[in-house]
């Protein structure tokens, strides 16, 4: 083996290291210790599935892109509010290093949910959907003994339980849809139900898009007041 590939995979398990070992730094409260870990694991997982990160992105509506434009040239305010989003990276070593640690990530990610912080929810919102689609893209011997399964009821119920304080867990909740719709199809209507009581109170109203039998279907929460889904997937919600 090449000292690169040695350096590569040396880095991955250090990163990896220092992210659990965050759990026993001394002066910090638990909600402390915990982001810094999630933080660290949350990119191992987007970095080691590449092929799902895409899916992600595209679900979103979104391109895989970078801004490499310079402020040079162009108008400075313009510049810094322009939204960029990371290029897809497919890291070998992070999906072999999620791979094998699997069972201790999804283990402190699910003791993570007790968390007060909310920037260790947020946080935990892009990792639900990392794990969920982690397994499908995995092949051989390790997956077919079930390695990577996790409680997708559970990880369903705590985003929805997070959708009043935190708007991003819809996004959470419509990619945890895409990726286990036999599962969590069933569960649709709660989503809907909650999305209605929060109009009742909200400033902005929502547009909501959805997918049936391959169509796109706009459907304004406003004015909505019963409906049915069937087969229906969530695509994405928009403000």
């Amino acid at each position: 083996m090449c000292l690169k590939v040695q350096k590569i995979e040396g880095n991955a398990r250090r990163c990896y290291d220092e992210a659990m070992n965050s759990l026993k730094f001394d002066g910090l409260n638990r909600d402390e210790r915990q982001h810094p870990m999630l933080l660290i694991l949350n990119e191992l997982l987007r970095i080691g599935n590449a092929p799902a990160e895409r899916q992600r992105i595209l679900a979103l509506g979104r391109q895989p892109q970078q801004n490499v434009r310079t402020v040079i040239g162009s108008n400075a305010i313009d510049w810094l509010t322009e939204h960029t989003y990371s290029v897809t990276v497919d890291s070998r070593t992070a999906n072999q290093l999620v791979a094998e640690k699997f069972n201790d990530i999804y283990r402190v990610c699910n003791l993570a949910c007790t968390s007060r912080y909310i920037c260790c929810q947020t946080t935990l919102l892009e990792i639900f959907p990392r794990l969920s689609s982690f397994g499908k893209t995995q092949t051989g011997a390790s997956n077919e003994a079930n390695v990577f399964n996790v409680d997708i009821a559970s990880m369903f119920n705590h985003a929805l339980n997070l959708t009043a304080k935190h708007s991003p867990a819809f996004f959470t909740l419509g990619l945890l849809v895409l990726d286990r719709p036999t599962e969590l199809l069933p569960k649709l209507p709660r989503v809907f139900a909650v999305i209605q009581m929060q109009l009742q109170t909200a400033t902005y109203k929502l547009v909501l898009f959805i997918i049936y039998s391959d169509y796109l279907y706009f459907i304004d929460m406003r004015s909505l007041s019963s409906f049915t889904f069937n087969n229906a997937k969530i695509k994405h919600i928009a403000e």
